[in-house]
């Protein structure tokens, strides 16, 4: 088919992010891990042969395999029986099966942690908060001797707060599971942050709490920080509020605010709970907030959903366009479960879907009606999670002097899908 018009060029582009130092966090993780399993025996005078549950949820954490071993490795050391406990809400369509596909596309297996996973079908009540809140508990960490807690700690992609994703969060949804997450979602988006304070803090008294282990990325998806904490609630709110303060300053954002057409490869469970960062792409989608100020994007195209996602393709109703290739990727009955779940169903919303990227691309570019798509300022990404390496539209060259050239079209395959960004 002969183009109408000129297709934009683009330019890769290395943007520089504020970044903690790498070496000193790599250096800084097996010190924590001490730590924390140190801390585990003085405080809950475990003996050989005690069962320690360890949490792992549905993000890709920097470093997360290389954590998991160290901890693993250290409390089998001490003699104790050591299990992952997979601590997500309702993703993996809310069944041991899924949640399972969910660690395994993460790299995370029995041989890989050296540890085995068990899940069991239904959370248990464990009862109700003093503000009425039911209160969910999965039933191998009420059981369990001791619970570890492992998460990322950053900002939530639906709200506002002082207490968002972290290990607070890794309580009253993870280990509160399907059951839990619907819970805490009952009341919308500004009710999540007290729903999770209130319910975490139960949880926390319910359950054998050892300690965790939070982790901090930086722009480009490296570990910044692992800080670990006791067992306490109190303790658990602390080292959460710490890192959020380091997750802020340290979280990515498009080097520009006004762009008329963002293009995303990826979208994920893995890399985010809506598929792609609402900070990083300026939308939100929730009926109680109001879109973000900036930055401003015109049109989104995501092409491709991550194979982590198992399918879960909840928050691709944040996107304008999207392709074929990703639609038939979706299982619709577990993002379906997941926005049902959340009460954001207008983020599962299907977007139109073109046959391939360039036909996607192409639609985007004719929906903003510019007399001459070389000017559309446009930038690429390969996700939202990694901004390190970016594509840029020559119309944006003013903003990027560091542009590595030479400027050319975006790089179609035969099939009309885009190459690899880099």
């Amino acid at each position: 088919m002969t183009e109408r018009r000129t297709w934009p060029r683009f330019a890769p582009v290395t943007l520089d992010h504020p970044r903690a130092p790498r070496v000193a966090a790599a250096r800084g993780a097996p010190g924590a891990v001490v730590w924390l399993v140190d801390r585990l025996c003085r405080r809950t005078g475990l003996r050989t042969g005690a069962r320690v549950a360890v949490t792992v949820g549905s993000r890709r954490l920097a470093g997360l395999a290389l954590l998991l071993r160290q901890l693993v490795g250290l409390l089998r050391a001490r003699g104790f029986d050591v299990f992952l406990l997979p601590a997500m809400g309702s993703h993996g369509g809310a069944k041991p099966s899924g949640r399972r596909e969910v660690l395994a596309a993460l790299g995370v297996t029995p041989r890989s942690a050296g540890a085995p996973v068990r899940d069991c079908a239904r959370m248990a009540l464990v009862g109700r908060t003093p503000w009425g809140r039911r209160v969910f508990a999965h039933p191998l960490a009420l059981a369990a001797d001791a619970v570890v807690l492992l998460g990322r700690v950053r900002s939530h992609p639906s709200f506002d707060g002082e207490v968002q994703s972290g290990l607070l969060k890794m309580l009253a949804v993870g280990i509160g599971g399907p059951e839990g997450s619907a819970e805490v979602h009952r009341h919308g988006a500004v009710g999540i942050e007290p729903a999770v304070i209130d319910m975490s803090r139960a949880l926390a008294r319910r359950l054998p709490l050892a300690g965790g282990l939070a982790t901090v990325e930086d722009a480009a998806g490296e570990l910044a920080a692992v800080e670990p904490c006791g067992g306490r609630w109190e303790e658990v709110r602390a080292v959460d509020t710490r890192c959020l303060a380091l997750a802020r300053r340290l979280e990515p954002r498009l080097p520009v605010d006004d762009l008329d057409l963002l293009l995303v490869d990826w979208m994920g469970k893995d890399i985010a709970g809506t598929g792609m960062d609402t900070r990083v792409i300026g939308r939100r989608r929730v009926w109680e907030y109001p879109e973000p100020d900036r930055p401003r994007v015109r049109r989104l195209v995501v092409f491709r959903l991550t194979a982590a996602s198992a399918g879960n393709a909840n928050g691709i109703g944040l996107a304008d366009f999207t392709t074929a290739r990703l639609a038939r990727d979706i299982d619709w009955p577990k993002t379906l479960r997941n926005a049902l779940t959340t009460t954001f169903t207008q983020r599962a919303a299907l977007p139109p879907v073109l046959q391939s990227d360039r036909e996607a691309v192409r639609a985007a570019l004719e929906s903003l009606h510019l007399e001459d798509w070389r000017r559309v300022r446009a930038l690429r990404l390969s996700d939202t999670r990694r901004l390190d390496r970016v594509w840029v539209s020559e119309a944006l060259s003013a903003d990027f002097p560091g542009a590595d050239g030479p400027w050319r079209p975006l790089p179609f395959g035969p099939d009309g899908n885009l190459l690899d960004l880099d």
